[in-house]
């Protein structure tokens, strides 16, 4: 009788090349007729997540698992250890050196300016939606939402953009879900809204200790960004900027956002996420980039646009 390894699970058994003995397969078959089935299936058997998958480069889907092993005890988790489903295919893509998605540039109708930018709709639409609805739910974009409807949200979006619903009444009771899906569309971006190649100044501005300085080093760094940078920043920090406003009933002071987008908008890229020996002070600097920038808001951005 072919010999196998034992670790290897009822369904891979069932489909795998590795195990052609017939009798080992009925054994298999066997077994999970027999065995209690779960009352509710478990994220990667969702038919959507199986769906998603045929349509990753190569046509088979990703062959590493949706869920991570998590970072090891003792450690600080980086995004890597943290990412699932769709966010760490493209993670592991990028560390292999390839795109998991179609990253060819978005037909341009125009330049984007400040006085005239180019909108990404889809976040647009999702932050209008949050102000509606959203602004008073505790702990608006620290709580995640359910990574399958996340990822079945971003797949619409790619798939058929102008067929999205953005009815506020569809997301009033999940509304971590719209949230989430906003995180994932800036953490996912090829390099971050404050870009890699300022990085450094952006940290060193963050040590410095006189306040007076250190505002006007992000001032001036901020307004020298490209300009679809500059309004997408400005977008994002006016609508956690109204979302801090709401803080006595949402929890979500200006320092927790900074904490949550500080690195969403300077995530680096995922070579940089997992190779780095410094995540930890490095994201406590990321936070403060963007607690300041926040905090100051009125004063970086020009008064006709805040």
């Amino acid at each position: 009788m072919a010999m196998f390894d034992p670790a290897l699970s009822m369904d891979t058994l069932l489909t795998s090349n590795r195990c052609p003995d017939p009798l080992i397969r009925l054994s298999c078959l066997s077994t999970l007729l027999a065995a209690p089935q779960p009352t509710s299936p478990p994220p990667h058997h969702d038919p959507s997540i199986r769906a998603l998958a045929t349509d990753f480069k190569g046509g088979h889907g990703p062959s590493e698992p949706f869920v991570g092993p998590g970072a090891k005890p003792g450690t600080v988790p980086t995004e890597l250890d943290q990412a699932t489903g769709l966010e760490r295919h493209e993670y592991l893509s990028e560390l292999e050196g390839r795109d998991a998605f179609d990253m060819k540039p978005l037909e341009m109708t125009h330049l984007g300016t400040v006085t005239n930018p180019i909108v990404v709709k889809s976040v647009d639409d999702a932050m209008k939606v949050i102000e509606e609805v959203g602004l008073d739910v505790q702990g608006l974009y620290r709580v995640s939402g359910s990574s399958i409807a996340v990822q079945r949200l971003r797949a619409q979006c790619d798939r058929d953009l102008a067929n999205v619903s953005w009815n506020p009444d569809d997301y009033a009771s999940d509304i971590h879900t719209l949230a989430s899906a906003i995180k994932l569309f800036l953490r996912s971006l090829p390099d971050s809204v404050l870009p890699r190649s300022l990085a450094r100044q952006l940290l060193q501005a963050a040590r410095m200790p006189d306040a007076r300085v250190q505002l006007l080093t992000l001032h001036d760094l901020i307004n020298g960004l490209p300009e679809p940078n500059y309004c997408t920043l400005r977008a994002v920090i006016q609508h956690l900027d109204r979302v801090a406003l709401r803080a006595a009933r949402n929890q979500m002071h200006v320092h927790n956002l900074s904490i949550v987008f500080g690195p969403t908008l300077m995530h680096g890229g995922a070579v940089a996420v997992a190779q780095t020996h410094e995540t930890a002070n490095e994201m406590h600097l990321q936070c403060r980039v963007v607690e300041v920038v926040l905090s100051n808001c009125r004063i970086i951005f020009e008064p006709d646009e805040a």
